[in-house]
């Protein structure tokens, strides 16, 4: 019978933690890894080696995911949690009554918990135990219990007949952990974040037997390695940690350690994990959890109160289904805000608050497009507000006070930011990757930061010539209504359709130039994404969003959003002569991984709610302190220079794009102002607007002037 419970006078070690992990070294002789198992492991035939590898001790930070449980997903970390999980199943020490009673019980919590499962087969259990006389203690190795060979070995083995058709569809091989006699306070689990330990890393292990040869993987040591433990986990919780995802899917190292606050006299660490087979439609990759009883109002703010039984809610999961009613889904997720200096009171009063992320553009727009790309692989919870393609733009100018005449805006709360190089690096400053979100600037598998790079491959590339390109392929139906008016106006000369007609060939041409500079960048087979990163960046989501858009726009599909219904979708060839997979192989299956990946993911949007409680949330946000307007850049305002250009705190100033869009500025007073963005407040309109916001401009593409030199 397990033990349950621990004597009053033992205080649970929480918080972050170091300890020493042990890492897998490979054999320096090249040599597939492998040790010896089963009989061969205490009479291994004569001259065998037991291993062939070595393996190292290392020190490393491992941090306490306790209170923010929520933060983790197992699609994206690898590893997911569950709390208030009860069981019929009270004595574990019988295999067969196990195997009916609490097999089904396993089954049951994946099927409810892990959207897209269709069949889950259990094929393991191990009970582990720290008493030295027990027959499995803890694994004190960092290790994956599965690789891509033997997990698909596994299906055949157990599945039989049915494994070749099982197989084309996603497969998943996910352990359930849990404690016997918690809370735990020795040996506890650590699991690293699968984003921060690169495929390199892990190694396939042969497990020789005298009748077969099995697999798992050992983890060699990375600094890059993120380390997590789940303090004083209890017997109603449970940890959900993925080995194996045919659909390049999260993995996760895992190992028990010796957490240097344990005493001697402490109760050793019981617990059981259960290895299954998920089974799972191919195009489904979901959030681990649901939003079940979670305590959120409209405006944004979360009373701390966990459900018994319910699951921890991910940052994805704000969305749930988006055509459920506007008051379920007006709401934003409880996110975290970094760099907040005003925000205590705020927290004390109401707890952790979150400022809604609320982005206003149109179906049709490819800069929209590249904004809700970089939204959704971050896993940012957000709101879509739909605005005309064309001006006027009511809704923007009533609420904020903004004339900006471009698309997208995102607004953070009462922080409202216009072009998207800005919109970027405010979505990573303020959704980093410390706080589990997904960063859109990774390192490079050779270790290096080729962050300025990528900003400079989107500002100065995708942003702008190729994007002439793309538009340059819009048909000529499209200039021929009302928003063939506008963009002539916000460009600044006539645009004749059957000119622009004559120059599809050409833009083609031109659009086939830029394909041709673009293959070599995916001829690295180390890794599918461009400058070599460990997962997608910027610069894969600034060609996919052109490549994307350019595709459609060209076939047709995306003019009747355009022109806001002048006139109807068609479906023509567009520029499948000149993008196609056997043109372009390397940019075609880069662009076909892209897709797929981002496809995989949960989407965090929730579209077009009932605007009134969107305003409410807004309203309802804390301002930024002064000090935290501005995102973090190398060095302050060059104080000299901005002095000669009369650029001041306080000064009225226009702010105008220096491509399109310079005779429809944007005035306010400047409130602060670094090497490359621009705040102001917007000059008051002849109707207050309905929230009092800062907007924020980049500097780069843009001019700010006072406004009695703003015609120079």
């Amino acid at each position: 019978m397990a033990k349950f419970g621990i004597t009053a006078d033992i205080t649970i070690p929480r918080g972050e933690t170091r300890s020493t992990l042990t890492f897998f070294a490979p054999p320096s002789s090249g040599e597939t890894p492998y040790n010896l198992a089963g009989d061969w492991q205490n009479h291994p035939p004569e001259g065998v080696p037991k291993k062939n590898y070595e393996e190292f001790n290392q020190e490393v930070e491992i941090q306490d995911i306790r209170g923010r449980e929520s933060d983790f997903d197992i699609n994206v970390n690898g590893f997911g949690t569950l709390s208030g999980v009860s069981s019929e199943e009270k004595d574990f020490n019988d295999d067969e009554h196990l195997k009916r009673v609490y097999y089904p019980e396993v089954e049951k919590l994946l099927l409810d918990n892990v959207p897209g499962a269709k069949r889950i087969f259990l094929f393991d259990h191990t009970v582990r135990r720290s008493d030295p006389n027990a027959s499995r203690a803890p694994v004190t190795r960092a290790h994956i219990d599965q690789t891509t060979k033997s997990a698909t070995q596994r299906v055949h083995n157990h599945m039989g007949g049915e494994a070749d058709e099982l197989l084309k569809d996603r497969v998943r091989l996910i352990n359930v952990w849990r404690p016997l006699n918690g809370p735990v306070v020795a040996s506890p689990l650590a699991y690293a974040d699968s984003r921060s330990v690169p495929n390199e890393d892990i190694v396939p292990v042969e497990h020789r037997y005298p009748d077969r040869t099995g697999e798992t993987a050992g983890v060699k040591f990375t600094p890059r390695g993120r380390w997590h433990y789940w303090s004083g986990m209890t017997n109603d919780e449970r940890i959900l940690l993925q080995c194996y995802d045919s659909k390049d899917g999260a993995r996760t190292p895992h190992t028990a350690f010796k957490d240097p606050r344990t005493q001697p006299d402490w109760p050793g660490r019981e617990s059981i994990e259960f290895s299954t087979s998920l089974f799972c439609h191919a195009h489904v990759r979901r959030s681990l959890t649901r939003p079940i009883g979670l305590c959120i109002s409209l405006r944004g703010r979360c009373a701390g109160k966990q459900t018994r039984g319910t699951l921890h809610l991910t940052r994805a999961d704000s969305r749930a289904t988006s055509n459920s009613s506007s008051a379920e889904h007006a709401r934003t997720d409880h996110c975290r805000w970094n760099d907040y200096d005003q925000f205590s009171n705020v927290m004390a009063e109401e707890g952790e608050a979150a400022p809604p992320v609320v982005l206003f553009g149109y179906d049709a727009s490819t800069f929209t497009l590249k904004v809700s790309l970089a939204l959704r692989i971050k896993q940012i919870p957000y709101t879509f507000v739909t605005v005309p393609s064309m001006m006027p733009r009511p809704l923007l100018k009533d609420t904020f006070g903004l004339t900006y005449r471009k698309i997208p805006v995102l607004a953070i709360g009462k922080e409202v930011y216009c072009d998207t190089s800005i919109i970027i690096e405010a979505l990573e400053h303020f959704f980093p990757e410390s706080e589990g979100y997904q960063t859109l600037y990774p390192t490079a598998i050779d270790g290096r930061d080729y962050r300025p790079m990528i900003r400079g491959f989107a500002s100065y590339w995708t942003d702008r010539p190729l994007f002439r390109v793309t538009t340059g392929l819009i048909p000529s139906s499209v200039w021929r209504t009302r928003f063939g008016e506008d963009r002539a106006e916000l460009i600044g000369h006539k645009l004749d359709p059957e000119t622009l007609e004559k120059k599809l060939p050409e833009n083609l041409s031109r659009l086939d130039m830029q394909l041709s500079i673009l293959e070599p960048l995916f001829a690295n087979e180390d890794t599918p994404w461009i400058f070599s990163a460990s997962s997608p960046s910027l610069a894969d989501i600034s060609v996919f969003y052109q490549l994307s858009w350019g595709s459609d726009i060209a076939a047709g599909r995306l003019i009747n959003n355009l022109t806001g219904g002048d006139t109807s979708d068609t479906e023509t060839v567009g520029a499948t002569s000149v993008f196609n997979a056997k043109r372009y192989p390397a940019l075609f299956t880069w662009f076909t991984t892209f897709q797929r990946y981002i496809e995989n993911l949960p989407s965090t949007e929730t579209k077009d709610p009932d605007f009134s409680e969107v305003l409410d949330q807004i309203k309802q946000s804390p301002s930024l302190g002064k000090k935290s307007l501005l995102l973090p850049t190398p060095r302050s305002s060059h104080a000299e220079l901005d002095a000669k250009t009369g650029l001041k705190e306080g000064t009225v100033v226009t702010v105008a794009p220096d491509d399109t869009g310079r005779a429809d500025p944007t005035i306010g007073t400047l409130v602060i102002m670094s090497p490359e963005e621009a705040v102001i407040k917007p000059q008051p309109l002849d109707k207050a607007a309905e929230v009092d916001v800062r907007i924020h401009f980049p500097r780069l593409g843009f001019t700010v002037r006072p406004v009695d030199k703003a015609m120079l």
